[in-house]
């Protein structure tokens, strides 16, 4: 929370309500820094002018009239000074090791001497209040929120904290990503043309909002409706059919923005809308020749390949992969391989995490192997369970007690074991399926408690590729949309983290995740013989 002195002169007060108070339709005393209220409670107190697009910096009164800030007040420069240091604690790494932490931004002086990533556990939590998208930034993401910007679209009070969103949830802008990722482009370029195009920012807006609406949704277990995501929806179909109806060749910018629709389309679960655009999506790069003549850096191509998986998983397709050269067989049981490639090459990180990770993954690779037995002439994969029993036989790793772990490293750790009990329960064929469901509900139930207790920079420091697995074994365990759209969600976009790869992430996840299905489908209904 910004410092505030409770002897503040009485001339220091905004004309306005913070937008904690409006929110919750309190009355504000509109003290600057920080209303009384705000302080009480510990919270951040945020002022903004609605009318010109600025959220998330304070704005006192002066004589300019209310509302209105003179623009050499020190409260509208783009350097803010941080907070106290204090107020987001050590760093993970020196708090692990017990070790002085000069919690220097954006890496303390012993993560930046060592080459390791810096993460600020408190500094990179986000508050969300009880309205539509209104969000409590921390005062170093404050700086970042540009003022007065010009948009494409008609301006609105809540748009740039919906960009913010579109960069901290897809583009993980708070965490170190590899510059080939897709997270690099979404975070950069990709906002650089949406703020030239009123087309693809209403796109952009449009998935924000979406996507906050399926987190509330996951966590509350109803649908939520919101008018914000209704408007920027229409406004985008308006843009699209437009531009459609007028008979020129589309340009990447309404052709990502009907990539948005699918994407969004599958997170609000309507298959009919989604199909619809998909089919729109395919027609419009056959027009402009295929996906190596798009641009966007060339990262639009990546997008459309990645995404193509998204409504296949959520609606359980497994023949809807519809993108040719887009899928490799091979490619399902790269997931547990190239986790233990990265535990073995990684030359940080607690000695504790990696051993654990790479006897979990270890043993998952051994089961994988074994139950394997390649494909039939239809494609449909054959499984050898007599194999498998005397691997499940046998000891596997399993530890009561994880010391010398943070908490999200215990938790990832947890995730991983559960996530392999989970497979021994599926490849062992002596369980009769009324036993086999009983057993295996509570044990996804256990594993999403440990994944939500997860963050994308542990994944991300030790092994995104074990948060794919995980999260791919939960796609596949899920019988619903709604339980698969969970894991989706907490998959927390990690795989846009990651490098270009052969074969990619999205075929790696794709290709496991039809394994998996069809290891369920088997195990249901053949007990003891190979399907």
């Amino acid at each position: 929370m910004l410092p505030c002195n409770p002897t503040v002169p009485s001339q220091h007060y905004t004309a306005e309500a913070c937008f904690a108070c409006k929110t919750k339709k309190r009355k504000c005393d509109k003290q600057f820094p920080a209303c009384s209220r705000c302080r009480r409670v510990d919270q951040e107190c945020l002022y903004g002018i609605a009318a010109d697009g600025v959220y998330g910096k304070i704005v006192p009164v002066t004589d300019k009239g209310p509302g209105r800030a003179s623009p050499n007040h020190p409260s509208l420069s783009l350097e803010k000074p941080s907070p106290p240091t204090s107020e987001w604690g050590s760093c993970r790494r020196c708090n692990r090791l017990k070790k002085q932490c000069d919690k220097a931004l954006p890496s303390c002086s012993r993560c930046t001497r060592l080459g390791a990533v810096c993460v600020y556990d408190r500094l990179q939590r986000r508050r969300l209040f009880s309205s539509q998208h209104v969000f409590s930034l921390d005062a170093p993401s404050m700086s970042l929120v540009p003022l007065r910007l010009s948009y494409p679209v008609e301006s609105k009070s809540y748009i740039p904290s919906l960009v913010h969103s579109f960069q901290e949830r897809m583009g993980l802008s708070t965490l170190v990503v590899e510059t080939d990722s897709l997270a690099h482009h979404l975070r950069s370029s990709w906002i650089r043309h949406a703020m030239v195009d009123p087309c693809l920012m209403h796109a952009t807006l449009y998935a924000a909002s979406a996507h906050l609406d399926t987190l509330r949704d996951t966590a509350a277990g109803s649908p939520v409706v919101n008018s914000i995501t209704l408007y920027h929806q229409t406004e985008t179909i308006a843009a699209v059919n437009k531009r459609v109806a007028s008979g020129n060749v589309l340009d990447d910018a309404t052709i990502a923005s009907v990539l948005l629709l699918v994407i969004t389309g599958s997170l609000q679960k309507d298959n009919g809308a989604t199909e619809a655009h998909r089919h729109g999506l395919l027609h419009m790069v056959s027009m402009r020749g295929g996906l190596e003549k798009l641009g966007f850096d060339g990262f639009l191509a990546r997008m459309i390949r990645m995404n193509m998986v998204l409504p296949a998983v959520v609606f359980d397709q497994l023949d809807g992969f519809v993108v040719d050269g887009m899928y490799s067989p091979a490619a399902w049981s790269k997931l547990p391989g190239l986790t233990l490639e990265r535990l073995g090459q990684s030359t940080s990180g607690s000695p504790a995490v990696k051993f654990h990770m790479t006897a979990i993954f270890a043993h998952v690779w051994e089961l994988l192997l074994a139950v394997d037995c390649g494909e039939d002439a239809t494609g449909q994969y054959l499984f050898d369970f007599a194999t498998a029993r005397f691997i499940l036989d046998g000891e596997w790793p399993w530890h009561e007690t994880l010391p010398d772990m943070s908490r999200p490293e215990t938790a990832m750790v947890r995730a991983c074991q559960v996530s392999l009990r989970i497979l021994r329960y599926l490849l062992d064929d002596r369980l009769l399926p009324p036993q086999w469901t009983e057993q295996l509900v509570p044990m996804v139930e256990e594993m999403k408690s440990h994944i939500t207790a997860t963050d994308s920079a542990t994944w991300l420091w030790y092994a995104p590729h074990a948060n794919l697995w995980v999260t791919t074994l939960g796609l596949a365990v899920s019988e619903d949309v709604q339980g698969r759209l969970w894991f989706l969600m907490h998959e927390r976009c990690v795989v846009m983290s990651m490098k270009a790869t052969q074969p990619a992430p999205h075929e790696m996840v794709w290709a496991c995740y039809r394994w998996l299905r069809q290891l369920i489908r088997a195990r249901a209904t053949v007990l003891s013989a190979p399907v």
